[in-house]
């Protein structure tokens, strides 16, 4: 026996599904801030991390950009984007979330970590050689 699912049900199952698996994460993560409550990306799991498939898609299109720029702009209008950011970069890389966070990709705060290393390497081997 199959079932009938409309499109929109469909929908709303993956933005249901979306949404668990973005709090399961930042449960994994022990995200138990207490500026979390106040955060915009709160049920918007697949504004902020879209299914792989979508992704692929919009780099296959060369509009990869313009698939994260809703999730950025609702970090940049929320009330605890300061405090998100700074959490999410204190994270060790292998503990990164997925998608944006912080008003930032995942590939963003790679480069964020990697100049944050590298600067802080230079600083120590200053040090040492003074």
């Amino acid at each position: 026996m199959s079932v009938s699912v409309t499109p929109a049900e469909h929908a709303d199952h993956l933005a249901d599904r979306a949404a668990r698996d973005h709090a399961r994460a930042a449960d994994a993560l022990r995200v138990d801030q207490p500026w979390r409550s106040g955060a915009a990306c709160q049920g918007q799991g697949l504004v902020m991390d879209p299914p792989a498939e979508e992704v692929k898609a919009a780099q296959e299109l060369g509009v990869e950009r313009l698939l994260w720029r809703s999730a950025k702009e609702l970090c940049w209008s929320c009330g605890v984007y300061d405090r998100c950011q700074a959490w999410v970069l204190s994270l060790p890389k292998e503990a990164d979330v997925t998608g944006v966070c912080g008003g930032m990709t995942e590939g963003e705060r790679r480069r964020v970590r990697r100049k944050r290393a590298a600067e802080s390497a230079a600083q120590e081997e200053n040090r040492e050689s003074a």
